[in-house]
């Protein structure tokens, strides 16, 4: 894997739906459900961040669970993709739901 890019086509492969966040296919955001939870991943070419839906008093907001960055010249695109899958099987995420999960 070189791009951002080949890491979206994995994740369709593996029958989710990621969305790109950029015209420039540099970033992308990936909703997923766990059990009862809802999950978010963004991720680009050097950072995956997996965030929690979560309500306080009926409001509801996306809070951080995880963020991890690859800024050593050793870091790959592979390495962001290890990380999104491994947030996948932690995390418990199967096909993504679009009538149950929604972006804000």
């Amino acid at each position: 894997m070189e791009t951002v890019e080949d890491v979206y086509k994995a994740l369709e492969a593996r029958g989710f739906a990621p969305e790109w966040l950029t015209k420039g296919k540099e970033a992308a955001v990936l909703y997923f459900t766990g059990g009862r939870k809802q999950y978010k991943l963004y991720f680009d070419e050097s950072f995956v961040e997996v965030s929690q839906k979560k309500r306080l008093f009926r409001e509801e907001y996306w809070h951080s669970i995880g963020v991890r960055r690859y800024e050593n010249p050793e870091d790959t695109v592979a390495d962001v993709y290890d990380t999104v899958a491994w947030c996948l099987e932690e995390y418990g995420g199967k096909k993504e739901d679009k009538a149950h999960v929604q972006p804000e």
